[in-house]
């Protein structure tokens, strides 16, 4: 399961928002950025409660019209798709 510096895999979806507006609002105010990836993976994904709560980081990008590339991370240490039915269900999720 993924988790970007900052968050906790506690943080409810509001927190994970608040967490990303700040961080995106430094992004924009000290580089001028207009994108973020973010990555995604099958344990992240597959995990409903921190999914639920890690969309805040697209829907805080969104919200500050930033454009969002969703980047495919691998496991820790596979190195390739372990299990492509999972890999497939994950792209079935939405933001």
């Amino acid at each position: 399961m993924l988790q970007p510096s900052g968050l906790s895999s506690s943080d409810s979806y509001a927190t994970v928002l608040a967490k990303a507006n700040a961080i995106l609002s430094g992004f924009q105010t000290a580089l001028s950025a207009n994108s973020i990836r973010i990555p995604i993976n099958e344990p992240t994904v597959s995990n409903a409660s921190w999914w639920a709560a890690y969309k805040g980081i697209f829907d805080a990008a969104i919200g500050k019209t930033m454009k969002v590339i969703v980047a495919y991370w691998y496991k820790p240490g596979v190195g390739t798709v372990p299990d492509m039915n999972a890999f497939y269900a994950m792209w079935q999720n939405r933001c």
